[in-house]
């Protein structure tokens, strides 16, 4: 049997890791989920929504007496070390870094059309 009230402490205490890894402030764990996005894997994803299905079964009393709650703590377990390993920092370098590459590249390529224009017109 699975107990509806330590479900829903875990998945607050989910929220409010979530809360101080990405700031996000949700009442729930799938929409909190949804905010995030991208910035975890789908694996994450998968098991919030496997945690979220259970959450929602357990408030009914005769599915919450059929369920089991062994097979909940490996999704659980998984999706709080996937919060706890997200690094703002190490993502906002990322990003940063990611658009200097690009514009990087974009400068070579305008570069090397200039000089092409330039040869092509025989200034050079």
């Amino acid at each position: 049997m699975i107990d509806a009230k330590t479900l829903d402490a875990d998945i607050q205490q989910l929220l409010k890791l979530i809360d101080r890894q990405f700031g996000i402030q949700a009442d729930d764990l799938a929409s909190a989920m949804k905010k995030i996005g991208r910035r975890l894997p789908k694996s994450a994803h998968k098991n919030a929504a496997i945690l979220v299905e259970a959450q929602t079964q357990a408030r009914n009393p005769k599915i919450a007496i059929q369920m089991d709650e062994r097979p909940l703590k490996a999704p659980y377990r998984a999706l709080l070390r996937a919060i706890e390993a997200y690094d703002r920092k190490d993502a906002r370098v990322g990003a940063i870094l990611g658009t200097l590459g690009g514009l990087a590249f974009n400068l070579i390529v305008l570069l090397i059309i200039l000089v092409a224009v330039l040869k092509w017109r025989g200034f050079v």
